[in-house]
């Protein structure tokens, strides 16, 4: 019965690594998309500062990268219609993931409540991507 939870829980991690990679990547392709791609990758970095209120100073989002390391969570508000914030969000979750790939989880306020059984077969694959989107 263990190797069948095992089987089952890799199984799931698997694809909530696929689903959180696709929607990350569907936002910010949307995102890309109305925002001008040349012009948005070129000045992005230079529309953002980041203060750590622990260090008294401006630090960089690798800071911020490796300091979750020592917590359990971070919580990542946002403007929606906030091309930065979105930007900044992308490149968080993006950083995290490649440094702490199998120990992330996302959770998307987008997601309510009541659309849980329809995710629930996207990450059974009972429905296709573009079904579940």
């Amino acid at each position: 019965m263990r190797q069948k939870e095992k089987g089952n829980s890799a199984s799931l991690n698997s694809r909530l690594q696929k689903l959180h990679s696709k929607i990350v990547n569907y936002l910010f392709s949307v995102l890309v998309l109305f925002s001008g791609v040349k012009s948005f990758a070129q000045n992005m970095e230079s529309n953002y500062r980041i203060f750590s209120v622990k260090e008294n100073k401006e630090v960089a989002l690798d800071a911020i990268v490796n300091d979750m390391a020592n917590y359990d969570v971070a919580f990542f508000g946002e403007e929606h219609n906030d091309s930065i914030t979105h930007y900044l969000q992308h490149i968080l979750f993006e950083s995290l993931f490649a440094k702490y790939g199998d120990k992330m989880v996302l959770s998307l306020e987008m997601f309510d409540r009541d659309v849980q059984p329809i995710m629930n077969e996207y990450l059974a694959d009972a429905i296709r991507e573009k079904n579940f989107l």
